[in-house]
Parts: structure tokens; C-alpha cells; sequence
């Protein structure tokens, strides 16, 4: 059993894989280059560890839209809540007075915004902020952790700045087929806590509140919903749910006629 996750080895990712990995020795851990590459990996009983929301940042839409591309039906079996400390690096010789051009993944350019407005500098979104780095002039700083930093050979501009409190939620996916209760977490075995599922709806009026009415009626409770526009006209919901008994979300919406699918 592998454990997936966003590398390389140090990024924010690895760090919460380790957490579940140092509980579960027999466990590797496996990176990869994106989120969807991770869906792609994960085979079997793979766990894959990956970044929902963060409390500066908001959803990472990566992670959901790449459960909506798979029609990946999951169980996520726990949470990781990591504080990201990102610090703001320039080549060798590079002082925070020059910086014009500030480049890392999109959630942390969200998560660093006002500070770096107050240096009057130009946000600039990169897949792999690692990737960057060997292209860099004077004038760019990334954001990133302080070991990426320490690892690539940059000068820290400024050690703290994230904001305070900036908590990363991962989640922990696993299969529907698979018993993981021989796992653990925290010292305790892996439940099947939440669902996140994919409500399809079509052009009909007053369809998607029904469906997340018999969701209600079944005693699960909603926590996340994002809407995406579909090729038939209507509409897809990725939803988010606590489901602790592992209840079959088709079961629940099967008996409407009005263009509601779980997919």
C-alpha cells in the first residue's frame, strides 16, 4: 500500500503524508508532479494525501475538479490540519526592496495576497514553484517553505511571510472497496468519516435543493458544494459529506425523475 501526495520530498504535502506514514511504517510514500497525476497513480488500497481548503486560501479547486474529472465516488478516512509557513526567497544577492515579481502556485499567491500588495509587487502564478526557481532574475522572489529555500540555495527575504494562523486541511482518500481499519491515525483506526460525491442535475427547477433534501433526510450532513457547469446543459455538485456509515449516495437520490444522477 502506497501513500500518494504532491512532491517533491519537503514540500507541505510530504510533511502531512509523513504524519500518517511514521503511524503505518509499511506504508510508501509515492510523488507526484499534480493533483490529477495523483488520481491517475492511486491504485487499489493507495491512499492519496491532498489539500482540500486552507482557512487564507480557500478551496483548492485543483483537488475538486480532479475528482470531478475521474467520477471518482471516495472516502476520505481523516484529516491532516498543517500550519504552512511560507517565507519569501530571492536568488543569492536579490534584497526585499527589489522585488517586482513574486511567483508560486496560485493558493499561496492567495494566501501571502496582502503582503504582497504591501510591496507593491505583481502576483504570478506558477504550477511548480520549484520549477521556477532555476529561472529567476534579481528582481523575482518566490514564495515558498523555508527548507525548499535552504534546498535550492536562495536568500530568505522574509522568514514569515504567511500570514498567522495559516492552516492547510489535507485529506486522506481512500477507496470505497478497501478496509483500511487496520490503519491508523492519531493513534486511532481509520474510519470512513466523509464522502465526496458528484451530484448531476439537470435544467429543472428546484432539482438540486430535492436532491440535497433526501441527503439531509438520510442524516448526513453537508459541508462543501461547488457547482460546474456540465456538457448537457445542466450542472454538476461536487459535495462533500459527513457520512460515517458509508451509505451508497445513489441509493439516497435514486428514486427522483427529475434529472438528479450521482456520477
Amino acid at each position: 500500500m502506497n501513500i500518494i501526495t504532491l512532491g517533491p520530498d519537503g514540500s507541505y504535502s510530504s510533511l502531512a503524508s509523513k504524519q500518517v506514514q511514521r503511524e503505518n511504517p509499511d506504508m510508501d510514500i509515492v510523488y507526484s508532479n499534480s493533483i490529477p497525476e495523483i488520481f491517475a497513480q492511486r491504485k487499489g488500497s493507495d491512499l492519496a494525501i491532498i489539500p482540500i481548503e486552507n482557512n487564507y486560501g480557500w478551496p483548492v479547486h485543483d483537488t475538486m475538479y480532479a475528482i470531478y474529472q475521474q467520477r471518482w465516488c471516495v472516502q476520505i478516512l481523516g484529516w491532516i490540519s498543517l500550519r504552512i509557513e511560507h517565507c519569501l526567497a530571492g536568488i543569492p544577492g536579490s534584497s526585499i526592496e527589489s522585488i517586482e515579481d513574486i511567483y508560486s502556485h496560485p493558493q499561496a499567491l492567495r494566501q501571502c495576497e496582502k503582503n504582497i500588495a504591501a510591496l507593491g509587487a505583481m502576483p504570478n502564478n506558477v504550477s511548480s514553484t520549484t520549477a521556477h526557481i532555476p529561472h529567476m532574475k534579481e528582481w523575482e522572489a518566490v514564495i515558498c517553505s523555508e527548507d525548499a529555500a535552504i534546498a535550492n540555495g536562495l536568500s530568505i527575504l522574509d522568514k514569515d511571510f504567511a500570514p498567522e494562523n495559516n492552516i492547510t486541511k489535507f485529506a486522506i482518500f481512500g477507496s470505497n472497496e478497501v478496509d483500511y481499519s487496520g490503519n491508523k491515525l492519531n493513534g486511532e483506526k481509520f474510519p470512513k468519516k466523509q464522502t465526496i460525491a458528484i451530484l448531476s442535475v439537470g435544467d429543472a427547477p428546484g432539482a438540486l435543493a430535492r436532491a440535497l433534501t433526501a441527503v439531509a433526510h438520510a442524516g448526513l450532513s453537508l459541508h462543501f458544494i461547488e457547482s460546474i457547469a456540465n456538457k448537457t446543459g445542466g450542472y454538476d455538485f461536487p459535495i462533500l459529506i459527513e457520512n460515517p456509515e458509508g451509505l451508497d449516495i445513489k441509493d439516497i437520490v435514486k428514486d427522483f425523475d427529475f434529472g438528479v444522477q450521482v456520477i
